[in-house]
């Protein structure tokens, strides 16, 4: 019950950050309010599951989530210049064909963020994908 609980609340907050963000930010204020919405879920799951069990590894959850916040941010940082690179035209099949590159690079840029940071859950994703 507690994690739907948390969720209903985490949904509120987003369609309230969604009312005051996307005005002054457009499409970025979507996607910045369902992240802290995210993070608001999160962070109260965390502590109540805390509060529940009491501790459990929590430094290398931190160490883990950092690791994949530097990759995010090595592929988010690609796919901002990539695409403020690109030539849009409007409603073309050329901008199909660049957003399918760019979600490609930023894919492939990801998964070498993630080497570089040792992201284990990468290594442990590949080597599932191979046995299967």
């Amino acid at each position: 019950v507690t994690p739907l609980r948390v969720s209903f609340y985490a949904l509120f907050y987003n369609i309230a950050l969604n009312l005051i963000l996307m005005w002054p930010l457009k499409a970025a204020g979507l996607a910045l309010a369902t992240s802290i919405a995210g993070f608001i879920n999160f962070g109260s799951l965390f502590i109540r599951l805390r509060k529940k069990i009491g501790q459990f590894r929590e430094k290398e959850i931190l160490e883990s989530f950092m690791r994949i916040s530097g990759a995010s941010l090595v592929m988010g940082f690609t796919a901002f210049c990539l695409m403020s690179a690109v030539n849009w035209d409007n409603g073309t099949i050329r901008n199909a064909a660049n957003l399918l590159f760019l979600i490609a690079v930023s894919i492939i840029v990801y998964i070498g963020g993630s080497f570089a940071f040792r992201v284990r859950e990468v290594g442990s994703l590949l080597s599932w994908i191979k046995k299967s």
